[in-house]
């Protein structure tokens, strides 16, 4: 994977060939991210570093938060922050990843469809897991009831994790995911999508940001509702007996 370094793109702006190099600069970024979305893209996550590096220590839930885009731009313009261009990428290449599969599998849900994230059936010679947003939804919902993995707010209205994701050859990234309406949320007691369990939820919120550089400008969130007094359900399967072939989990509008 290509890996930028910001003083090959970062000119004097006052210099002529400025507008030559951010142009060259936006250019190289949208062949990055075109290639990270195809990286990432159907259930590979191939470039996860040791899967999930999740965060041992977890810091108090902001109380000022980015503010959520409730409806996001199905093709979000790619934004630079010129003093830290490979944050900038990982950021955007771990959203993009993320705001595709969890959001448009709750719009879809919304229609009374359902969408099926797989888990590790795919696994590849290293046995690392095949699938980003499988394993940040097991994570939560193996973990929903501890409230030292799964943090709770200070009103305890909001259940959220937060972990570190590393790309290869790419900076760690810092991702939050919340939850609202979360209280009925319990493990899936085996593979019965029928049951009452799993994950249920009012608002499921996401934020992806630098680890390591705080001042970085580029911060990417959304924020799902669920319309009206409704919920939405992540129910895990074990995928015995269907033709998924393999552990997945589903979202849809119904218990």
């Amino acid at each position: 994977m290509i890996n930028i370094k910001k003083t090959d793109f970062i000119k004097n702006r006052n210099s002529e060939g400025s507008s030559l190099a951010i142009a060259l600069f936006f250019f190289l970024l949208c062949s990055l991210m075109c290639a990270g979305m195809l990286y990432l893209a159907n259930s590979s996550a191939r470039g996860v570093s040791k899967s999930l590096s999740i965060a041992q220590n977890q810091p108090p839930l902001p109380t000022i938060s980015p503010k959520p885009t409730d409806s996001p731009d199905p093709t979000p313009t790619p934004e630079i922050d010129e003093n830290y261009p490979e944050d900038s990428v990982a950021i955007q290449m771990i959203f993009n990843k993320l705001y595709y599969d969890y959001y448009g599998g709750f719009l879809a849900a919304e229609n009374g469809e359902y969408t099926y994230i797989l888990g590790d059936n795919n696994k590849d010679s290293t046995n690392q897991p095949q699938n980003l947003s499988y394993e940040i939804l097991s994570y939560i919902h193996a973990y929903i009831g501890d409230t030292n993995k799964v943090k709770r707010s200070s009103d305890n209205l909001t259940a959220y994790r937060v972990f570190e994701i590393k790309l290869e050859n790419m900076p760690t990234v810092k991702v939050t995911v919340s939850l609202t309406g979360y209280e009925d949320s319990r493990m899936t007691n085996g593979g019965n999508e029928g049951n009452h369990e799993g994950l249920n939820f009012k608002t499921f919120s996401v934020t992806v940001e630098s680890k390591d550089h705080p001042d970085c400008s580029v911060v990417k969130s959304f924020t799902y509702t669920a319309p009206g007094d409704g919920f939405l359900y992540i129910r895990w399967s074990d995928g015995k007996g269907t033709d998924k072939g393999s552990k997945y989990f589903v979202i849809k509008n119904v218990p």
